[in-house]
Formats: C-alpha cells, sequence, structure tokens
C-alpha cells in the first residue's frame, strides 16, 4: 500500500491538460510508503454511524510543493459557527459516477479525479435528511449537497471537503467525506 502524490488520471503519465490549444502537463506523480496508519481512538468498524471514520497517515518525506502539488490550510475555527446554509463548497475524487459507465461499467471507480462543488447544508435540514436510515448527524459530522445529480460516491471516502476564502485567496480544509444518503 501506498498514497500516490499529484496523481490526475490513472491511465496516463504524465498527466496533461488541454486547454485553448495549450498543453499543461503536471511533474510525474510520487508514490509514498506510510510510515504510520493512526486511526481515530474511537472509530468503530461496526457502528453504523460511522463517527470518527477518519485516520491520520504519516508519510516519512513531505514533497516539495509545486503547481500540482500544494498544502491545504486548517480552519481557523469551527466551520459550521461560521458557515451560512448554502455556501459553496469543493470536492475532489476518483469515486463512482455515472460519466464512465458506458464505457467502463456502472461500478467502476473514475480514472479521472474530478471536482465538484456542493452547497453546506445546516445541521437540522441534513439531520431531517437521514432521519429515515435511523442515522444521527454526530457533534463532529457536517453535511453538504443535497442538489439533483451531484454527490460524492462510492470511492470518494477520504477525499477532501474544502472552501475557498476570497478575500485571502486560501483554500481550506472543511471536512473529510465519509457517506452518504445512498
Amino acid at each position: 500500500k501506498f498514497v500516490r502524490l499529484r496523481e490526475y488520471n490513472i491511465h496516463t503519465n504524465p498527466d496533461c491538460v488541454y486547454e485553448n490549444d495549450l498543453k499543461d502537463c503536471s511533474d510525474d506523480m510520487i508514490d509514498l510508503v506510510p510510515q504510520a496508519v493512526i486511526p481515530h481512538p474511537e472509530y468503530d468498524s461496526e457502528s453504523s454511524n460511522q463517527q470518527h471514520d477518519i485516520a491520520l497517515i504519516r508519510i516519512e518525506q513531505t514533497p516539495p510543493f509545486t503547481d500540482f502539488l500544494r498544502s491545504i490550510c486548517l480552519p481557523e475555527q469551527n466551520f459550521e459557527s461560521s458557515a451560512t446554509p448554502g455556501k459553496k463548497l469543493s470536492v475532489s475524487g476518483w469515486g463512482r459516477t455515472d460519466i464512465f459507465k458506458d464505457n467502463l461499467g456502472p461500478d467502476v471507480l473514475s480514472p479521472i479525479k474530478l471536482k465538484l462543488s456542493l452547497p453546506y447544508v445546516e445541521r437540522e435540514k441534513c439531520s431531517k435528511t437521514f432521519r429515515p436510515w435511523s442515522f444521527a448527524l454526530g457533534p463532529g459530522q457536517m453535511c453538504a449537497g443535497g442538489e439533483r445529480a451531484k454527490d460524492t460516491c462510492a470511492g470518494d471516502s477520504g477525499s477532501p471537503l474544502m472552501s475557498y476564502d476570497m478575500k485571502r485567496a486560501i483554500w481550506y480544509i472543511t471536512g473529510i467525506v465519509s457517506l452518504g444518503v445512498r
């Protein structure tokens, strides 16, 4: 097992994007062997609510930051205390999608990292949504989404949920994708 950095399309290397007749290629991908995987001490794989479904991965070396590999800031305060309903958040990942189902089949993960904008959903509305599944939102959990045909899916767990501060031009980690209603 390894941690792969600077990956976009798992079928090509290097990864290149073409925009307006310009070719922009990323740096080569990096595979790093984790030194340690540290699950949350309160994580319970048998629990239906998946609270504390998170782990830290310690890597030995810090790779150099480039246009294709950057750090992300931790929030200065609890996001929910300052968020307004509908605030746009971003998520990216290689989860299952309908885009490739005709070519690759319905249960295949995306070979290309996809990104999506989702609105923040206030706790009360989210709790009502999850009630039919007997799921209770934990104190460290929040919701984003609720728009038709826009969602994270199987394979996106662990992906970052991010917010952008336009005044400071800084990305913040707001949450981590864990589960959904489907």
